[in-house]
């Protein structure tokens, strides 16, 4: 619920703040919500527990020749790795 209206939020911004750009699929920038609930019977008595985890993943932009990984014109980060 919470993580919904985050993300929205950010998908809007990134719109208006950008054109089509290259995203670093490694740097990721991660954002975790956890929500708990206990749930109690009339008699006070604990009955049971829900956990609601929602797990969102922005990739940031490509920063190209700032970039480590960045060689003769392109993305060199998971050359020759099995």
């Amino acid at each position: 619920m919470f993580g919904s209206l985050f993300m929205d939020r950010e998908l809007k911004n990134s719109e208006k703040t950008s054109a089509v750009k290259m995203k670093c699929p490694y740097a990721v920038q991660r954002k975790v919500i956890t929500i708990s609930a206990h749930i109690y019977n009339d008699e006070g008595v604990h009955t049971g527990t829900s956990e609601t985890i929602n797990n969102y993943a922005i990739f940031m932009d490509c920063v190209k020749e700032k970039c480590g990984a960045w060689r003769n014109g392109r993305c060199h980060y998971n050359d020759n790795k099995s």
